[in-house]
């Protein structure tokens, strides 16, 4: 049973990615199953329809949201603590659900748009909240507009993992993240704290991350 749970997840993770960079309009059931490295039949042994493929999409964006909801934190050093990790996800979350699949999700599968956006804008909701909390304990900066932050997080992400952009400023995705995160602990984190914000524990999930768009690239 775990094998196949396994299976299930690492054949939705696979087609994620190609959904994440083209939408899924287009997609056609054989070109699924090379994608997810299988063939039609057993394809369909496991999803019987795309209808099928989307709903696991959605479910797996679902239980990352709910896996990964953010806990809010009234002490200081718990909210720096928590930092990495929640912006992390943050990052994790936003990247990997571009605007040609929730634009698809939206024309096709109206119902099912509306329970992830629904979903999605509550964590988001979260994260504005977890900002807000951090500022009310004096480790973020008392300018910081928490709102704007998570809007200003939503067109970024994205710009950073565009190819053409990255390859027109000659960046590489591995650097441009590890940058970005030093660079919003300098803009959220007062002076005095910064240095106390460990990313060690984020450093195996970063490389993944990082990994994981450099296969979107290739």
């Amino acid at each position: 049973m775990a094998d196949e749970q396994q299976r299930r997840h690492d054949m939705i993770a696979a087609i994620n990615e190609t959904i994440v960079r083209e939408g899924f309009a287009t997609l056609k059931m054989d070109q699924i199953a090379k994608i997810m490295g299988v063939s039609r039949g057993k394809l369909y042994q496991y999803y019987p329809s795309k209808d099928a493929v989307i709903e696991a999409v959605v479910a797996r964006y679902r239980d990352f949201m709910k896996a990964q909801a953010i806990k809010q934190y009234k002490k200081g050093a718990d909210i720096l603590n928590a930092f990495p990790q929640t912006f992390l996800n943050a990052v994790t979350l936003i990247g990997s659900n571009s605007s040609a699949f929730r634009q698809d999700l939206a024309h096709f599968y109206p119902d099912m748009y509306l329970t992830f956006n629904t979903d999605y804008r509550k964590w988001l909701t979260g994260l504005t909240a977890f900002l807000s909390a951090g500022q009310q304990a004096n480790v973020f900066n008392s300018n910081l507009n928490p709102a704007l932050f998570v809007i200003q997080t939503e067109a970024t992400v994205p710009a950073l993992m565009d190819i053409q952009t990255l390859t027109e400023r000659r960046l590489f995705i591995d650097d441009v993240l590890r940058d970005y995160f030093k660079m919003i602990i300098s803009e959220i984190v007062i002076p005095e704290k910064q240095a106390t914000v460990d990313l060690h524990d984020v450093a195996e999930p970063l490389d993944h991350l990082i990994a994981k768009y450099q296969r979107a690239f290739d």
